[in-house]
């Protein structure tokens, strides 16, 4: 159960080259991302991707709360880790250009209706793709709001390889022809 507390994780330089900080609540299995800032400023204007860490001060994270990612407006992929368990109210609301999102979950997350609100999703899915492991890509097609995206794509495992550099461990993927970072994991201490 959340405790009350909001805490601050420090920018991860090596982990996140775009510099983004992540607000969360801690709970006693994880945490959940409240709020994130780029450089100091507000989370819309962040250039890159959402690659939503698997891991943040040593635990993982479990949730994406409500508003935590609203107004990325430049972000084209979202990258939602495997223990994110929940996705609450307009998480996502108004990313207008996110087309593509990458989904490592054990199955659907407990999803708000109104988590991708303005979005491609609502507004022209048949230009999403959603990328699932093999085996929960029924579950996703079945399900009222995931089953939304246009495109359903299986894989057949979480990741293609993963390397460790300076304590860092980051997990690739070449799912589309091009190789892109799908999450990270950073050692205690950072």
């Amino acid at each position: 159960k959340y405790d009350g507390s909001v805490e601050v994780v420090t920018e991860i330089e090596n982990a996140d080259p775009l510099h983004m900080t992540y607000y969360y609540y801690e709970f006693a299995d994880g945490v959940e991302i409240t709020y994130n800032t780029y450089e100091g400023k507000g989370y819309e204007s962040y250039p890159g991707n959402l690659y939503i860490p698997s891991e943040i001060n040593g635990k993982p994270v479990i949730g994406i709360s409500d508003y935590a990612f609203s107004g990325c407006t430049r972000s084209t992929e979202i990258t939602i880790p495997a223990g994110v368990r929940v996705i609450r109210e307009k998480a996502f609301e108004n990313c207008t250009g996110i087309v593509n999102v990458d989904c490592y979950t054990g199955g659907v997350p407990e999803t708000a209706s109104t988590a991708f609100d303005n979005t491609p999703l609502t507004d022209t899915p048949n230009k999403c793709q959603l990328y699932v492991h093999k085996d929960y890509f029924d579950q996703f097609k079945k399900d009222p709001l995931w089953g939304k995206f246009g495109y359903i794509y299986s894989r057949t495992r979480d990741y293609d390889f993963k390397t460790t550099i300076d304590g860092i461990t980051y997990y690739y993927n070449s799912i589309r022809g091009g190789l892109e970072i799908i999450g990270m994991i950073v050692g205690e201490g950072i």
